[in-house]
This record gives structure tokens, C-alpha cells and sequence, in this order.
């Protein structure tokens, strides 16, 4: 994993090879981060990076500014990553070892970037129920943006307060924010 810019530019983190995820690669990464860099200024941003895996996109906002971290995820060796990259870099951001549907419904924390990679398997109820929830309950207002990263064949055009789609090779990322009314 390398982090695209700012502090951390350049600086490859080695991810161990028994972490059950699937890493965002380096080019779809940069891609969505030359989008979200006209949409939103990392400095004064919350960041939320669900289904965390790796962290390679919480990282990503911090080394551009975003001081407030919190990662989410279920799996205890994706924990122990992070907690290593987070020692390694020498920086401060909450890890919270929960299912991403009860941080969510529980949480009292908004958020104005949130990044959710859930596993490719995921249903397309499991999906809905995610977006339903986060702009529900997570975004802090209507500038706030999710970032959902999904299988190309998977759409969610339809969804109230999607903007757009970007795509690289088999991976989508849907950009969405919270939905008025």
C-alpha cells in the first residue's frame, strides 16, 4: 500500500498477507482522491473509514490534513494493522473493533467524509440498508459526502442524494451525500 500525498507521499506500508481483505489499488485510489480534492478540504475534515481493512484510505486522508481519524472494523488482525501503521506513522486516530451496522445505529459521531469498502459478497439489501443508514445517521450535513466502493456491476444511480459514479477497472466508487427531506 503507498500513500498517494501529502505528509506520508510515497511512504509504502507493507499490508501482511493473512489480512482478509482487498486492498484499494494505488491507481483507483489516487483517482478518487483527485475528486474528493475539489470537493472538500481535508484540514478541517472528520474522517470515517468503515470496514477499514487496511486503513489505506483514512491514511490517505491524514497524511492530506484530516487529523480526525476513526476506523472501523470487525476483523482482530486488521485491528492489529492498524494499530501497527498508526504506531509506525506516529499519529493519533480512534480504532473501534465493531460490525459497521452497530457503530453506525449507535454512534452519536458525524462525520463529513465517510469511506465504506465493504466486502464484495455484500447483498444488495445489505447495501441499501448501509447508504439508508449512513446518510441517516453518520453524515453531518448536506455537504457531507460517503464514498462507496463496490463491484462496477453494482449501481445505486437511483438513490436519493447519489452525485456520481467513478470507475477503475472492476472497482466503482459511488460518491453520495445525505439525502434531503
Amino acid at each position: 500500500m503507498r500513500i498517494i500525498s501529502g505528509e506520508f507521499g510515497g511512504l509504502r506500508i507493507t499490508i501482511p498477507k493473512n489480512l482478509p481483505i482487498r486492498p484499494t489499488t494505488d491507481m483507483a485510489k489516487e483517482g478518487v482522491f483527485n475528486t474528493l480534492n475539489s470537493l472538500i478540504n481535508f484540514e478541517s475534515t472528520n474522517t470515517l473509514d468503515l470496514f477499514s481493512g487496511s486503513g489505506s484510505l483514512g491514511f490517505e486522508c491524514y497524511s492530506r490534513g484530516s487529523e480526525n481519524i476513526t476506523f472501523v472494523e470487525k476483523n482482530k488482525k486488521c485491528i492489529k494493522h492498524l494499530h501497527s501503521t498508526i504506531k509506525s506513522l506516529n499519529i493519533h486516530a480512534e480504532i473501534i473493533l465493531t460490525d459497521v451496522f452497530k457503530y453506525i445505529r449507535k454512534t452519536n459521531n458525524k462525520f463529513d467524509l465517510v469511506f465504506a469498502d465493504p466486502p464484495y459478497d455484500f447483498s444488495e439489501q445489505d447495501y441499501l440498508l448501509l447508504i439508508k443508514d449512513v446518510q441517516k445517521n453518520i453524515l453531518r450535513n448536506q455537504e457531507s459526502i460517503l464514498v462507496l466502493e463496490h463491484f462496477k456491476k453494482k449501481t445505486f444511480n437511483k438513490i436519493q442524494g447519489f452525485m456520481f459514479l467513478k470507475n477503475y477497472g472492476d472497482c466503482s466508487f459511488s460518491f453520495i451525500n445525505q439525502k434531503s427531506g
